[in-house]
């Protein structure tokens, strides 16, 4: 009997195989990225020293190990990029961003902003009040009959030791993070069902206008700027698909800039206060 695979966070009845050995090449296939190769229904990453992954058909991804390489780092190739490339041959979205939803609700939000400019250490913060992690930095996001729908990605946040010192954790008992960099790997279990997207905010943590709503084409041309390794999506085949989910977002959910230059405390403190200032408008309309 075939052993079942692993299952890919994010796309829903995709497997992860280990196998013996993947090719050296792709035929018919683009260079997508210094160790990437791609082509409609495939992508081929080979990482020297640490393995190599085959993303196939929105289906499955074939990995091979090299010998002795660290889990984590192994991990970090599989379940980033790789995982992305799944995701848009699937026909998701794969936001560069955290999902989260609030304490005792059932809508998600997610924070979506380069790397580096707090939207973990803000989710660990939010995580800290009671709110449900669905994924850290990286979000598939589907259009289904339901709604806008985004999907638990792999339990874990991964937070710089400054991050860590401010949430009062000790990094002495985390995973930390191959390299040189001084980061860690904070254990939060993800939530076990997607939930309807209800508001990205794009976080800017160079002003402090408060929440500032995002209308018009803006919308359409920032979830573009926040996509997973958007130069994976011509050589996929995936570029006409992922331009109309694009714009299916951008009309189907609430978009808002995040500014504010003080403390994550105090960011966490607006981001609520909005939220729930929201739900009482909602609560009021529908009793009208």
């Amino acid at each position: 009997m075939k052993k079942a695979g692993l299952p890919v966070p994010g796309v829903p009845g995709a497997e992860i195989r280990e196998v013996g050995s993947l090719p050296d090449a792709l035929e018919g296939a683009v260079r997508v990225a210094p160790f990437s190769v791609a082509k409609p229904g495939a992508l081929l990453r080979i990482m020297p020293g640490i393995g190599r992954f085959l993303a196939r058909d929105g289906s499955v991804i074939e990995v091979c190990r090299e010998e002795g390489v660290n889990p984590i780092a192994f991990n970090q190739f599989l379940y980033g990029a790789v995982r992305a490339a799944l995701i848009y041959q699937r026909g998701g979205f794969a936001l560069h961003g955290a999902c989260l939803v609030p304490a005792e609700q059932m809508e998600a939000i997610a924070i979506a902003a380069p790397s580096g400019t707090g939207k973990s250490t803000l989710a660990g913060e939010l995580v800290r009040r009671g709110w449900s992690l669905l994924g850290d930095d990286l979000t598939a996001i589907y259009s289904q009959p339901e709604g806008i729908m985004a999907w638990p990605s792999r339990p874990g946040i991964k937070l710089w030791r400054d991050a860590c010192d401010h949430l009062e954790i000790d990094v002495s008992d985390l995973d930390r993070l191959p390299g040189a960099r001084d980061k860690y790997t904070l254990p939060v279990e993800t939530r076990p069902h997607p939930a309807r997207l209800r508001t990205v905010f794009l976080l800017d943590r160079t002003r402090s206008d408060g929440i500032v709503p995002i209308t018009g084409p803006a919308r359409l041309s920032l979830l573009t700027e926040n996509s997973y390794r958007p130069n994976y999506l011509a050589a996929l085949g995936c570029m006409q698909s992922h331009l109309e989910l694009t714009c299916t977002l951008s009309n189907a959910i609430e978009f808002s800039y995040l500014c504010h230059e003080g403390s994550v405390v105090s960011c966490a403190d607006l981001i609520e206060d909005h939220i729930n200032a929201a739900n009482g408008r909602s609560i009021k309309i529908q009793s009208e």
